[in-house]
């Protein structure tokens, strides 16, 4: 992880999104932050089923 200034990041950009550079510039990659949602979300189901 590193730090972003707040004005670099696309606008469209959200607490727990994926952040990739590309280019010089910063956009939200949309199926890496799914992806990682949903693993968390299997991750709590596996510990709050216990």
């Amino acid at each position: 992880m590193i730090d972003i200034e707040k004005s670099k990041l696309p606008k469209n950009a959200r607490a727990g999104d994926v952040i990739v550079q590309e280019n010089g510039k910063f956009r939200v990659d949309k199926k890496e932050t799914e992806k990682r949602w949903k693993e968390i979300e299997e991750l709590m189901n596996e510990v709050f089923e216990e």
